[in-house]
């Protein structure tokens, strides 16, 4: 499930890309009792490629971002980390 510490809360998804190269928009839409971020990475602790504001919410709100993802085949690990309870209903990416 996730992860607590200090009150703050780290949960973890996970997928994967084929053939990326170049920057993509990330769309995510969520909702929830949440207030933090989504953090996107390519690796478990790694380098933050993109973030995701997340607000308390009780409708599905879709945010877009700029996302720098290096070239090649990666996993993709998108975690929230801060307070509350967030949902993730869908991501995508557009070249």
């Amino acid at each position: 499930s996730g992860v607590y510490s200090d009150g703050e809360q780290e949960e973890k998804f996970g997928a994967e890309i084929l053939s990326v190269e170049g920057e993509y928009i990330l769309v995510i839409t969520s909702r929830g009792y949440g207030s933090g971020v989504f953090e996107i990475r390519t690796e478990i602790g790694g380098e933050i490629l993109a973030t995701v504001p997340v607000n308390f919410c009780t409708v599905w709100e879709t945010a877009t971002v700029e996302a720098k993802i290096p070239d090649g085949t990666h996993p993709l690990y998108i975690t929230f980390n801060g307070n509350g309870n967030p949902s993730l209903k869908s991501f995508r990416f557009i070249h």
